[in-house]
């Protein structure tokens, strides 16, 4: 970022990976919780980097400030400092750092809206995605909406 220039090379231009690449990283299931907290961390650094990378606002520029030294930084003494978040992952730093720039030097050539990169996943035991109950509530709203609409029925065939 600011301080950290790596050389570029060609071994870097393909940006593209396999999902099976991103697997253990994404499987909620697959980490302890204190590994989950860590990765929401490096999720919530690259977000804000990219949604304030061109801010004008003094927040947006403090918050991208804060977030381009954290991911500068080459420290390693706490388990939340983006080196030791990488070591954890089997990440690259370098390659990490490369990557944001890049993607700044793209965004100010082209322009275009921000959409921030999430890559963590909904999981868990308090969100699920199939073969539930419906909740009371949405049962009770629907059968709402029709018996109104079989009230507005009933009301035509006797008009008609």
């Amino acid at each position: 970022m600011s301080d950290f220039v790596p050389e570029e090379s060609s071994a870097f231009e393909n940006e593209a990976i396999l999902p099976v690449q991103f697997e253990d990283l994404v499987r909620s299931e697959a980490r302890p919780p204190e590994h989950r907290l860590l990765f929401a961390v490096l999720e919530d650094a690259v977000r804000c980097w990219q949604l304030y990378a061109s801010s004008t606002s003094p927040t947006g520029q403090e918050i991208f400030r804060e977030a381009d030294e954290w991911f500068a930084s080459s420290d390693d003494s706490s388990p939340f400092t983006f080196v030791a978040i990488c070591q954890l992952f089997g990440l690259d730093p370098d390659y990490i750092r490369m990557g944001l720039r890049r993607w700044r030097e793209r965004q100010r050539a082209t322009g275009s809206k921000v959409v921030p990169f999430r890559i963590r996943r909904v999981g868990g035991t308090r969100h699920m995605v199939g073969g539930h109950e419906p909740r009371k509530a949405t049962v009770a709203r629907r059968e709402q909406r029709q018996r109104a609409v079989g009230g507005q029925e009933q009301r035509r065939r006797a008009v008609g």
